[in-house]
């Protein structure tokens, strides 16, 4: 079936002013199925078509005709006009006697052609164009007097399909049946399956696309659909976080520092991972070095056991000033360049914690106590000694008090060990620092 565009005309006329007076047609014009031109197509009216005021309304530029055999809507055109209604048959050629179109005309391919095979009718007299195309023939043609079954349903059920309908008495040697277009509902539109989705999690979309019947579609008029999908959270591992940092061990020469770090940035969530154990873990161990001890070794190794070989305590010295020990007499005499002022003489790396830990602290290096004022105990003049080796409750060290003699004493010791004076010494062994000068 052809489909033609035609142009809205300006042309205005009273279609209802005469029952005399027909709508004809001068070209071929598309019926639709609405009034609109996006209605899909579902018949031609053919040119030389007339209609009478009761086969047709008038809907603006718009003509909506109703009759037995064509039902539709078709627009104004520059070939349209009225004419006079020479016969009272629906959708007659105007120019063409009734006796042509009631006697004369057959049905042979896709047209309708006249016959001079019927005598005394005059067919001889008409012309081919007088014959109505209204529908397709298959096989021939037939009389006017034959007689045909009711057209069958429709061979779809939307859209463009064909119906047929068979002759029953009168035929016409191989004329048996007759086939015409037929339109049902609009077809709705096809889609295509949805695609995969865009994302495993945290969101995606997925489209599908218009096949057939897609300007069916008000709603989607580019022909595509999107959806979102696995709108489910995604998972997110563990990650470390930076190593805290930590302070030394000892305050001069080698130590050891402990750091930590945690799976907090970010931390899993959304049965995510936690963080992966490396060689480390959550926290490790590492040597620290910090400035060289300048009292390392300065204390004279030989002189300091030979001064407590010599040792001969019979009886406890007494102190003229317990707080006075005079200890530092000790340090000045076996630790070569150790200043004689106490006041040069700094804090230097801890004893206790060294022996808890690293034990970088060599022997027969000076040691004393001192607290946030310097070298002191309490308040009091500090006591001091030489270092000589951890014991697995603190250290041991060799000093001289007063005028008793050189001794290694335990720090902490026995308080009921009898010393070589009564000085008040530090048991305190996390008051012990290296001397620095």
């Amino acid at each position: 079936m052809r489909s033609l565009v035609f142009l809205v005309c300006c042309l205005v006329f009273d279609l209802t002013q005469a029952n005399d007076q027909c709508w004809c047609t001068d070209s071929d014009m598309t019926m639709l199925k609405a009034p609109t031109h996006s209605a899909i197509t579902v018949d031609v009216l053919t040119s030389g078509s007339c209609l009478n005021t009761s086969q047709f309304e008038h809907h603006g530029p718009w003509i909506q005709i109703k009759t037995t055999e064509k039902s539709g809507f078709v627009h104004h055109a520059n070939g349209v006009n009225l004419k006079d209604c020479p016969y009272a048959g629906l959708l007659k050629r105007a120019t063409c006697p009734s006796h042509c179109m009631d006697h004369c005309c057959v049905r042979a391919g896709t047209h309708h052609y006249h016959t001079s095979d019927h005598a005394g009718h005059g067919c001889d007299t008409c012309d081919s164009t007088c014959c109505d195309p209204v529908q397709t023939s298959q096989h021939g043609g037939h009389t006017d007097n034959s007689e045909w079954s009711l057209y069958g349903d429709c061979s779809v059920t939307c859209g463009e399909g064909t119906q047929t309908r068979y002759c029953t008495n009168h035929c016409n040697h191989d004329t048996q049946y007759e086939i015409r277009v037929c339109r049902e509902q609009d077809c709705p539109p096809e889609w295509s399956d949805w695609s995969p989705c865009s994302a495993s999690c945290g969101g995606g979309h997925m489209v599908k696309h218009c096949l057939h019947y897609c300007h069916l579609d008000v709603n989607h008029p580019n022909g595509e659909i999107q959806t979102t999908c696995n709108t489910n959270p995604c998972p997110v591992d563990g990650q470390w976080s930076s190593w805290s940092s930590a302070s030394c061990s000892v305050t001069c020469g080698t130590g050891t520092t402990i750091r930590h770090r945690t799976c907090t940035s970010p931390p899993p969530s959304n049965n995510g991972a936690y963080c992966s154990y490396s060689e480390h873990g959550s926290s490790m161990t590492v040597t620290c070095v910090e400035a060289s001890c300048q009292s390392v070794n300065r204390c004279d190794k030989f002189g300091t056991i030979q001064a407590l070989a010599e040792q001969n305590v019979t009886s406890q010295v007494h102190c003229p000033d317990r707080w006075n020990s005079g200890t530092e007499n000790f340090v000045h005499t076996h630790c070569h360049n150790a200043p004689s002022d106490i006041k040069a003489w700094h804090q230097g790396e801890s004893v206790l914690t060294d022996c808890m830990g690293s034990k970088v602290i060599q022997s027969f290096t000076p040691i004393g106590t001192f607290s946030q004022f310097g070298y002191e105990q309490g308040g009091h003049s500090g006591i001091s000694g030489i270092f000589l080796s951890c014991t697995p409750r603190g250290f041991k060290m060799a000093t001289k008090a007063c005028d008793g003699g050189a001794e290694i004493i335990d720090i902490p010791h026995d308080t009921s060990a009898i010393l070589s004076s009564d000085a008040i010494i530090s048991n305190n062994p996390s008051s012990y620092y290296t001397i620095k000068w």
